[in-house]
Order: structure tokens, then sequence, then C-alpha cells
């Protein structure tokens, strides 16, 4: 069955203006009857099979909408910065640096505000010593982990007292 309409006709059908109802009719390949004369049935017809064709295969993102999408991304990690919940890796490395710095500096305190003995303090200080530079070997294998995102090794054992 075929159904003729106008123009305007088609358009309202479509919802559209005139130029996007001559630009659908170019891209469907399917040009009026005559001069101001639409073949309806067929241009509906045409304009579901394009649907179903889209549906079918999926579109693939264009130029323009992955650089939006990188975009929206950039602007996301950008908000996430300016709320803190994401910290620059050299930002948060710098903080744990001086934190086990701060640390370390308090425990040097400890030999004199324990013993007046010389000796003991020290065997206290090579002790206090010896820790520092486990945590500072642990903190550079860690801090590399970090910057090549690999696994970190498991957790050496801890000294044990004399």
């Amino acid at each position: 069955m075929t159904i003729i309409l106008s123009t305007a006709e088609m358009c309202e059908l479509l919802g559209c203006t005139r130029p996007l109802l001559h630009k659908r009719a170019k891209a469907l390949k399917c040009m009026p009857i005559g001069r101001g004369k639409w073949n309806a049935s067929e241009f509906v017809q045409k304009v579901m099979e394009s649907q179903a064709a889209a549906k079918v295969k999926p579109a693939e993102p264009s130029e323009l909408e992955q650089m939006r999408a990188v975009r929206r991304q950039r602007e996301q990690m950008e908000f996430e910065r300016e709320k803190r919940s994401l910290i620059p890796i050299e930002e948060a490395l710098d903080t744990t640096a001086e934190i086990c710095g701060v640390f370390l500096e308090s425990m040097s305190t400890i030999p004199a505000r324990l013993t007046r003995n010389k000796r003991e303090r020290q065997r206290i200080e090579e002790i206090i010593e010896d820790e520092r530079q486990r945590v500072s070997t642990r903190f550079g294998k860690l801090r590399t982990v970090l910057r090549t995102g690999g696994a970190p090794d498991p957790a050496e054992p801890e000294a044990h007292a004399e």
C-alpha cells in the first residue's frame, strides 16, 4: 500500500523541518516522487531499516567523540584533585618521606632520654640506626613499586630484640 504525503505532511509526521527532511531523504536515498510529494510508506520503511542496521552494528566512536571522552576524563581528574580525593604520586611520596623523617628524628632522641650510660646509649643508637636503615630500604622499594605499578614484596620479617 502506497501512501503519498506532501512535504509539509511528511515534516509533521517525522517532526522535522523541510531542510532536515531533504537531508534525511538524501542519506536514505529516498527522493520525492514529484514536486512536494513523498512516498511515505517507502520513506518510513527505509528509516526503520536504517535504525535496525544502526542497532545491529555497533558504531565506532568518532575522533570527536574520543576527544570529548578524553576531555571529560581530564575534567574528572581535575575535579578529583580539587576535592583532594586524587593526590599526585609525588606529593604522596614526599609526604610519606617527611613523616618517616620526623619519626626517625624523634627516635634519635630516645637513647639520651633512656640512659646516661655512654655504652648503653651507643648500643641503643646502633639498634635505632639498624632500624632506620631497614625502614629506608623498605621505603625505597615501596617507592619503586608505586612508580612502576608492580606488586609489592611481602613484608620483611621484623628484627627481634637481642
